[in-house]
């Protein structure tokens, strides 16, 4: 069985993405979908398309519309919560996102990286891909290898160390707590402006940093029209400055994200540490090497962290502020701070968020 992911890897719809963003504009793009796009799909794609499963993290009713638009009568598994999607033994993986790798992976499956989409052919690399292309002709010739059975899975091997299970138990580090204000859910009645601007710094990663420097504004669609509100630069600028006035004086680090970090464009959080550290670089101490589901309501389940999170060698001497978006539970953090004492820091910990849930120390 071959499952090949859709959007940049199949078909070049990232000018379709900004409809993505808010469930008003999915719709709209489902209903739309032969104004809105004109199809491009190179032939090699088209027959390996039509022999195979289509694996997307979209919604069903814009999957039907895109295969359809494309001529495509196959399966589809839609709304697929890629990385963490079960696919069956003896298939074969094929996208154009880190994601996708990381999906086979969690599959012990071999995997094809296409980067010719979201991901970079480096970021593949990282993920862990069998095989990496830059064009769509080389696919076939790797679909006969892999249907001969010569194309196996190649397990990734861990970049550093996890705490081990003797340490899990351990005194806790005495972390100072301090968060710019309470983020509320989209749905949620206190949804406020705050909170949006926090979704938008976490959209910032679908960016790339020459994105950034030249501009780019965050655009969505919304109440029949499309809206360029901010760019991702005024965004990091918004939290910056309150963030320095609450800044303990130690150096900050940056908390992972739910997938490791090359799954995304750019490292958000280790970019406002950067700027917290008045433009000083300092190494990402802390690695999700294996995804995470990411917190919805919030999760106590220290042991998730522990088994995902792994830390570099290097030694901070000062005191550590850890820095994230938002925090939920805390336990993330707090796994942060045993994992840095195990390594030998000595120092105060703080942890500054821009926002807290409501059950958040």
């Amino acid at each position: 069985m071959i499952y090949i992911d859709l959007d940049e890897t199949i078909a070049r719809t990232w000018h379709l993405h900004l409809y993505r963003r808010t469930k008003e504009g999915r719709e709209y793009l489902a209903k739309n979908i032969d104004r809105l796009y004109t199809p491009a799909i190179h032939p090699v794609l088209l027959e390996i398309a039509k022999r195979s499963t289509i694996l997307t993290n979209a919604p069903q009713d814009y999957a039907t519309a895109l295969t359809t638009k494309l001529g495509l009568n196959v399966p589809i598994i839609a709304a697929a919560n890629k990385p963490f999607t079960t696919l069956p033994e003896g298939s074969l993986v094929i996208g154009d996102e880190a994601k996708d790798v990381i999906t086979a992976h969690q599959n012990k499956l071999p995997s094809i990286g296409t980067a010719w989409g979201y991901s970079t052919k480096e970021q593949l690399e990282q993920a862990g891909a069998t095989r990496t292309i830059t064009r769509p002709e080389e696919l076939p010739d790797l679909i006969i290898e892999f249907e001969k059975g010569n194309l196996r899975y190649q397990p990734i091997q861990p970049k550093y160390d996890f705490l081990p299970t003797s340490e899990w138990r351990a005194h806790a580090p005495e972390i100072t707590w301090k968060a710019l204000r309470t983020y509320y859910p989209v749905g949620d009645e206190n949804f406020d402006n705050f909170s949006g601007d926090i979704l938008d710094y976490k959209k910032i990663k679908d960016h790339t940093p020459e994105e950034i420097t030249k501009g780019k504004t965050l655009q969505f669609y919304s109440k029949g029209r499309i809206h360029s509100f901010v760019t991702c630069k005024e965004v990091i600028n918004k939290f910056l400055n309150k963030l320095k006035n609450e800044m303990q004086p130690s150096t900050a680090i940056s908390a992972p994200n739910s997938l490791p970090e090359y799954c995304y464009k750019i490292d958000t959080n280790r970019v406002m540490t950067y700027n917290l550290n008045n433009k000083t670089k300092t190494p990402r101490i802390i690695h999700r090497e294996y995804p995470k589901q990411e917190s919805r309501q919030g999760s106590r389940d220290i042991e998730l962290h522990y088994t995902t999170m792994s830390i570099e060698n290097a030694t901070v001497h000062t005191d550590i502020t850890i820095f994230d978006d938002i925090t939920t539970s805390g336990t993330q953090i707090e796994a942060i701070a045993r994992l840095l004492r195990w390594k030998g820091h000595k120092g105060k910990v703080y942890a500054l968020t821009l926002g807290k849930t409501r059950d958040a120390f």
